[in-house]
């Protein structure tokens, strides 16, 4: 549109103008009472613009007394309401001439100061002509408004008779509004004030007979208050149904959110209590915003209005608050399906939001909607929005394709949207995701399918179909979870618990990184790859819930799986064609179902392993659990046994005794159990006597049977402890629960008939003579355990022990033979606690054992060859716990390792450097005697040696005599620093190998920082007090 930019304005509107600049020119506040003050001012104020109207605006007051009632304006008595009426004419009169069509029907626009002018005599006009005509409780508070609020008295209690003076400004205001420029300013900065004005007129409740004072009498003449009260004047039916009017035009006229932002102010809140009427028609209204085209989401927009942009937790609250509100069905609605009808696309459309700033609000604003909606009535909302929003994906459930060959379902872009939307419904709605719980279930399923896809590859809705997932099984019970779980994991069960998409559908990846589902003509077969990438994906989804219970209780379910597989072992027969009544079908079915129950079994195996490999520090955390897992256990064992008979296989053996163990050590007198533990141990009864009576193994049955009496009697009955009375295997029965009671080794028996120190010392020799059987047993646990306790003897310096170290020295030597690492593992810790005794005798032997081993001929070298490293382990080891008595048994040492510096294999070269690097780090200054041969074995070493690993410990040598000695290298060193300095520079300059030079640049900054804090030393500053004599 364009507007007459410069045209001169008229006489009679440039007197207006300069009559509202009178009206708003400020006026002095000194001198006068605040009671009477205002009242005072505006009379002289008044009588200053009506000296000017007769003298030097006469075209003005010709103006005015002709079109604008001025005869009631003059004939007011009250000064307030007269300088109201004189700043409503006026406006009038400037907005008629603004509104004055020229011959092009173009509108002049007011300048700058002429709109500021303007604005501020509205705020007049509402302050003084609208707001103290308001029922209280209706509006904004002035207060809230202006500093000046109190300089304005307030409506009475018994006047309810100004609605003609709120319909004068109305009028005003709805006039002013044809002016572009000033409809902005009303009704973004006026529209509540013209809505309060316009409800009250047409809605507030009306008293007859009502008389008020006359506002010029004093207040001081109570007496005479009858004689000075006038009549009311109400409205007639042709004025209220004007205002009516007028309200609906502004109702339509006014943008859906900002209408609903001004509603929700008139309601008031707990500062400013709305009358009983006034809230009842906002809520009218505001139903009937709700009700139109996109009225949800103006509704919604004008409550959010304030808090665009924030997340704190008012706000959430209010989102709510707001979803609450929209899923309460109107009054005015004939039924709830009609209502649901209506807003459900509404409520979904809030997802796809496309404002940043509040996207996240309205969609948890639709997620609680939906969440009450589906509380109040789960039919109606499953119908007309949980199956619209999963529709892409119910589809995959029930396909009716006459087409062939590859067909798409559903597409990339409408996956995605359906995957958002319902990741926005369960992510934004916080505690309400439990009454959604069972809406998921239909599509579950799928949705894992979907997240098993997207896991063998790169998509972007990954993450939202594992929080799907997450958050559901989070809400879930733990009875449902777990099938579900199980059903999702193991493809072979025996009732379906989810319903199963369509075999004929497939994934592939889509163009922008989604995910597109199609059709194939012929069936898919799982593939045992693709079910070993299902489990995978269950346990990564545990990890993902993080609930160790969960895991722990799924657990246990796999093992009572497993168990109940076992136990349908025997019921597969190999059929025989041979059988008459038997057909080929039937033959064909057996095969086909023990084939799936094997697979089954297969996979069930797997999922313990992966469980056990990707979850091992949540499956057994409660004693419960352990409990559950032993009880398992034991029945599968059982089954075993009785199967088995007298040939038990050696694993069965070690299963029974490691999980009778873990019985043990958990039931202890003192140890005080739950409830649901208490029933569990009462569970193991029964399978502990079966175990007892079935399992051929005397040790096996021996441990059954006393933890049975123990359990049964609560721990009333002891168990005997007579070793003369018992086998063998019920002594190491004995020392294992003595281990697990926490005794500590060669501690003293009770013997009635000996004293304190006779009982402590057959205590120690039984220990020790025990010992050694145990170290000659078959089971390798077995001896490593005694192997553990021999060390344990060794640092108690038990006296029989150490009456035959060299017995000792010859069992720990051959224990370092096996393979198995927790066995030589506790040889080597018991060799040190042998040198750390006499240290004099084991080094020299250990040096000898690593510079040859005396292997028989025949021996393979790669035997030898770890041996040797064993030893050296354990040489290093034994000298690094001598600390600061080392340098005295040290001699022979370095020269057996110099010697295995220069051996025939590099894996032996490089443990001896290592070693040799970890001694001189511990030595410390005491390696000076030896310094020269070290420094002259490490510079060839460096130069000659082909290996890159040999060259690698031979810097290390440097590095680690740097790191011990620090700042007394120099001293220490001497010419022998300047020779490791030239071998560094040689391996940075010339090695090939970027690990070696890594090692040297190490070693290079390090004297780098010695030399620099030799040369240039930290300065302490020290202030010197000296007393002088007197």
């Amino acid at each position: 549109m364009q507007f007459k930019m410069a045209a001169p304005i008229g006489e009679t509107l440039s007197e207006a103008l300069s009559v509202i600049t009178c009206l708003m020119s400020p006026i002095s506040t000194e001198g006068t009472p605040e009671g009477n003050w205002l009242r005072g001012q505006l009379q002289v104020k008044l009588s200053e613009i009506n000296d000017k109207l007769h003298n030097d605006f006469t075209g003005l007051l010709h103006e005015l007394q002709t079109k604008h009632s001025w005869a009631d304006t003059e004939s007011c008595t009250d000064s307030i309401w007269k300088y109201t009426l004189y700043c409503t004419s006026t406006l009038q009169v400037v907005i008629s001439e603004y509104l004055k069509e020229d011959s092009e029907s173009k509108e002049c626009i007011p300048s700058v100061n002429t709109q500021k002018t303007l604005e501020s005599l509205l705020q007049f006009i509402v302050c003084l002509g609208i707001y103290p005509n308001l029922i209280p409780g209706v509006g904004i508070q002035l207060n809230r408004r202006s500093q000046f609020a109190s300089l304005i008295e307030n409506r009475t209690k018994f006047a309810f008779d100004c609605d003609y003076q709120l319909l004068h400004c109305v009028k005003t205001l709805l006039f002013c509004c044809q002016s572009q420029y000033i409809k902005t300013t009303i009704l973004t900065k006026h529209l509540n004030d013209l809505l309060a004005s316009l409800m009250q007129i047409c809605y507030a409740p009306k008293k007859k007979n009502l008389t008020v004072p006359d506002p010029s009498s004093s207040t001081t003449q109570q007496a005479s208050l009858d004689k000075t009260k006038t009549p009311v004047r109400l409205l007639d039916e042709s004025e209220l149904l004007y205002c009516k009017e007028e309200l609906q035009k502004l109702l339509d006229r006014v943008y859906p959110p900002s209408l609903v932002q001004e509603l929700l102010i008139l309601q008031g809140g707990p500062t400013n209590k709305a009358p009983k009427w006034l809230k009842r028609v906002c809520g009218e209204l505001l139903s009937n915003v709700l009700l139109k085209d996109n009225g949800v989401k103006a509704v919604v927009k004008g409550f959010l209005h304030t808090m665009s942009g924030t997340t704190n937790t008012a706000d959430w609250q209010k989102c709510e608050a707001i979803g609450r509100l929209i899923a309460m069905c109107p009054k005015k609605m004939n039924s709830p399906d009609e209502y649901y009808k209506h807003v459900s696309k509404q409520v979904l459309d809030l997802f796809h939001e496309d404002d940043e700033l509040l996207k996240s609000a309205m969609s948890r604003v639709a997620a609680v909607c939906i969440t009450a909606m589906y509380t109040k009535n789960a039919g109606l909302t499953q119908r007309y929005i949980i199956n619209p929003l999963q529709e892409p994906l119910l589809r995959c459930f029930h396909l009716n394709l006459e087409t062939t060959g590859s067909t798409t379902i559903v597409g990339e872009k409408e996956l995605n949207q359906c995957i958002q939307d319902i990741y926005q419904l369960y992510i934004y709605n916080g505690d309400g995701v439990t009454a959604l719980r069972c809406t998921l279930k239909p599509i579950l399923k799928l949705v894992f399918q979907l997240y098993c896809h997207t896991k063998q590859g790169v998509s972007h809705i990954r993450s939202s179909l594992e929080e799907i997932l997450s958050v559901y099984f989070k809400s879930c019970e733990k009875s449902d979870c777990l099938e579900q779980l199980m059903y999702l994991a193991l493809p072979y069960g025996d009732k379906p618990v989810l319903s199963d998409p369509m075999e004929t559908i497939q994934f592939t990846s889509g163009d922008d990184g989604g995910v597109v589902i199609v059709t194939t003509d012929e069936k898919l077969e799982d593939s045992e790859i693709k079910t070993e990438h299902t489990m995978m994906c269950v346990v990564h989804l545990l990890d993902k819930v993080n609930n160790d219970t969960l895991t722990a209780e799924f657990f246990i379910k796999v093992l009572k799986e497993l168990s109940d597989v076992l136990s349908k072992d025997e019921v597969w027969v190999q059929p025989s064609v041979s059988v008459p009544s038997q057909t080929l079908l039937g033959i064909e079915k057996s095969l086909d179902d023990m084939s799936r129950h094997y697979i089954h079994a297969i996979h069930v195996l797997a999922l313990i392993s992966a469980l056990c490999e990707n979850q091992p520090m949540a499956i057994l955390q409660q004693t419960f659990h352990i409990l559950q897992f032993i009880h398992t256990t034991l029945a599968r064992m059982c089954d075993i046994c009785e199967k088995s008979g007298d040939d038990l296989d050696m694993l069965v053996v070690d299963t029974l005794t490691m999980t009778l163990g873990m019985l043990a050590i958990i039931y202890q007198p003192t140890t005080k159990f739950e409830s649901d533990e208490k029933a569990q141990l009462h569970k193991m009864i029964p399978v502990l006597q079966r175990l007892s009576d079935s399992c051929s193994n005397p040790f096996i049955q021996q441990m059954a049977s006393e933890l049975y009496i123990t359990i049964a009697t609560h721990g009333a009955i002891k168990i005997e402890t007579d070793q003369s009375k018992k086998p063998k295997q019920q002594k190491r029965q004995k020392e294992s629960k003595k281990m697990a009671d926490g005794k500590t080794l060669g501690k003293p028996k009770p013997n009635s008939s000996g004293g304190k120190d006779e009982g402590k010392t057959s205590g120690k020799s039984v220990d020790f003579e025990f010992l050694c059987e145990e170290l000659c047993d078959p089971s390798i646990p077995v001896q490593a355990h005694a192997v553990r306790r021999l060390t344990q003897l060794l640092v108690a310096r038990d006296k029989k022990t150490l009456d035959n170290q060299d017995k000792v020295f010859t069992i720990l030597k051959e224990k370092l033979e096996s393979d198995e690492s927790f066995l030589y593992l506790s040889a080597i810790q018991g060799i040190v606690a042998l040198a750390d005794i006499s240290p004099k005798s084991v080094l020299p032997l250990l040096c000898q054992l690593f510079a040859a081993s005396d292997s028989p001929e025949g021996t393979d070298e790669s035997e030898d060859v770890e041996m040797r490293m064993k030893v050296g382990e354990a040489l290093v080891r034994a000298c690094s716990s001598m600390g600061d008595m080392l340098p005295a048994y040290v001699q022979p040492v370095i020269n057996t390792l110099l010697v295995g510096a220069k051996d025939s294999e590099a894996v032996i070269r490089a443990s001896s450097l290592s070693n040799l690097a970890q001694i001189c780090h511990v030595i410390k200054a005491a390696v000076v005697p030896v310094i020269q041969e070290v420094v002259i074995c490490i510079h060839d070493i460096v130069r000659t040696d082909s290996k890159s690993e040999v060259r690698r410990a031979a810097v290390h040598v440097i590095r680690q005599l740097l790191t011990g000695l620090q700042d007394d290298s120099i001293q220490v060193l001497q010419d022998a620093l300047k020779e490791m300095y030239r071998t560094l520079k040689y391996v940075l300059q010339f090695d090939t190998d970027d690990i070696t030079k890594l090692h040297a640049q190490l070693a290079m900054e390090e004297l780098n920082t010695i030399m620099k804090s030799y040369i240039f030393p930290q300065q302490t500053l020290t202030k010197k007090i000296t007393v002088l004599p007197t």
